[in-house]
C-alpha cells in the first residue's frame, strides 16, 4: 500500500467526502443541536495500492468487496499510527481518484505464523491456499523476503467499504 504522497485532487476528494459521510449516514446518532462531530468534519486519510495492473485489480476485488482485510508489518507503523477499529480511511485507484469509503472493524497484532486463515480467506478470497498468501505477502511486505519469518510480527485489518463512488 501507498500513502497520498503524490495526492489525491483536493477538490475531488472534497466533493467524495461531502457525498460520502452523508451516504455512510456519519453523525446520524448525534442530535443536530450538537452540530456536527469531529467524524463527520475531518477528511479521513486516503491510500492506495498502486498503479500497476496488480493494484488495480486489487482495489476492485476491494471496493468490490471481494477483499474485505488486509496484512501490514507492525514494524512500519509507529506506535500510536496502528488502524483502530472504527477508524475511516478513502482507498484511491491507480489515478488518485477516490473509490471507496472503508471502515475498519477489526485490529489484531499477531506473529505471521499465528494468522488465522479467516484472514487468509478475506484477503486473498476464492481458492488461494496459505503457501500462495504467504508468497504473495512475502512480495508485498518485504525487500527482502528471507526477512520475513513465522515470529514477524504483522497487523491484521479487517474492513469494510460503507460507500463506494460509483
Amino acid at each position: 500500500m501507498t500513502d497520498d504522497a503524490a495526492g489525491p485532487d483536493d477538490a475531488l476528494l472534497q466533493a467524495f467526502w461531502d457525498v460520502a459521510r452523508v451516504h455512510a449516514r456519519l453523525g446520524s446518532t448525534v442530535p443536530n443541536y450538537l452540530g456536527p462531530s469531529t467524524l463527520e468534519m475531518l477528511r479521513p486519510p486516503c491510500w492506495s495500492f498502486g498503479d500497476d495492473e496488480e493494484a488495480r485489480v486489487h482495489t476492485a476485488e476491494v471496493v468490490g468487496g471481494l477483499v474485505t482485510a488486509g496484512t501490514s508489518l507492525l514494524s512500519d507503523h509507529e506506535p500510536d499510527d496502528l488502524p483502530q477499529p472504527g477508524s475511516l480511511s478513502v482507498l484511491l485507484d491507480h489515478e488518485m481518484r477516490p473509490v471507496a469509503l472503508l471502515a475498519t472493524d477489526d485490529v489484531q497484532v499477531v506473529a505471521l505464523a499465528d494468522v488465522p486463515d479467516a484472514h487468509v480467506a478475506a484477503e486473498m478470497p476464492g481458492e488461494a491456499s496459505r503457501e500462495e498468501w504467504l508468497a504473495a505477502r512475502r512480495a508485498d511486505l518485504v525487500e527482502h523476503p528471507d526477512d520475513l519469518r513465522p515470529e514477524t510480527e504483522v497487523v491484521l485489518e479487517s474492513f469494510r467499504v460503507v460507500h463506494r463512488a460509483d
